[in-house]
């Protein structure tokens, strides 16, 4: 004799809330956002050019700080993989390796880069 299982019951369906914007009548709250600025911060970082000798330099400076990254040749296909916060990460040649403000390692494209950072004197 097998064992007994009660019947499946049917949950019903979740409603999803309704979103209201800013002008409806029944919203509450307008929604507004707040302007930020970066604070400015002064990082670390290297150039990675491509070659193994270059991608060494940035592996000791990374290795010294307690980061971790790899040096991968596929072919016609250089780069760097990461260990970030968020996951291991891919530097392609050209790309800069920023070490963050909280000792971490990341990789940046070269336009982000320019358009964020500039070279502290």
């Amino acid at each position: 004799m097998g064992a007994h299982h009660p019947p499946l019951q049917r949950t019903p369906p979740r409603t999803r809330p309704q979103l209201l914007s800013s002008h409806h009548p029944k919203a509450r709250h307008p929604v507004s956002t707040t302007k930020f600025r970066k604070k400015p911060v002064e990082i670390e970082a290297m150039e990675f050019v491509g070659s193994p000798r270059e991608a060494t330099k940035i592996i000791d400076w990374a290795l010294k700080s307690g980061g971790t990254i790899r040096y991968h040749d596929e072919g016609s296909r250089e780069h760097l993989s990461i260990n970030t916060l968020e996951g291991t990460m891919t530097a392609s040649v050209g790309d800069w390796v920023i070490r963050g403000v909280q000792g971490e390692f990341y990789p940046c494209t070269p336009d982000i880069f320019a358009a964020t950072y500039e070279e502290v004197r």
